[in-house]
């Protein structure tokens, strides 16, 4: 695992698309003691993807693509899954593994951006999403984003100008509200 050995503390695992990208890089930095980030899936080369794809679309296990958190399941009171195409089957999977612990999946893009509430069993796991909007529309649970406890939080207001590039996911109410 990336942050985390058979010792770990943590209680929380937070499967990523890729564990290397900045946010779960600075998750696992500050917070390892509280949660342990990792990839979903080893790296592979083209091919491999593709069978991992067309797997996770019918909806088939993809457990042997799976990176080493799989075998340590059972060390973790909760398993974060980002809402992906590509993860669809993990659910299923861990409690096909015997995992009782809670399995979140969690949209943290509007569910019209990724993949359908209705493809995923609602007895597997709880379904959360970032989106108040697609909470109510999908009857999904609702969480803006992840909060860490240590998080020290600055009251002061600034009157600073910011410029942000990136793609429209419907969020700049929430900046400006």
């Amino acid at each position: 695992m990336n942050n985390a050995t058979s010792q770990t503390s943590a209680k929380v695992l937070m499967l990523w698309p890729d564990a290397s990208e900045d946010i779960p890089s600075i998750i696992a930095e500050n917070y390892a003691d509280l949660v342990c980030i990792d990839s979903l899936y080893r790296p592979a080369n083209t091919i491999t993807r593709v069978i991992r794809k067309v797997l996770s679309i019918l909806n088939l296990s993809t457990l042997h693509f799976c990176e080493k958190w799989i075998e340590q399941i059972a060390l973790f009171d909760m398993i974060i899954i980002h809402a992906n195409p590509i993860n669809r089957s993990i659910p299923k999977m861990l409690r096909k593994r015997g995992y009782k612990g809670r399995i979140i999946y969690w949209w943290w893009n509007p569910v019209h951006m990724s993949i359908s509430p209705n493809k995923i069993n609602r007895q597997d796991c709880e379904l959360w999403s970032f989106s108040e909007d697609d909470c109510r529309e999908w009857n999904l649970q609702y969480n803006s984003t992840y909060y860490f406890l240590r998080h020290k939080t600055d009251s002061t207001y600034s009157n600073k100008k910011i410029l942000f590039c990136g793609p429209c996911r419907c969020r700049v109410s929430d900046v400006f509200s």
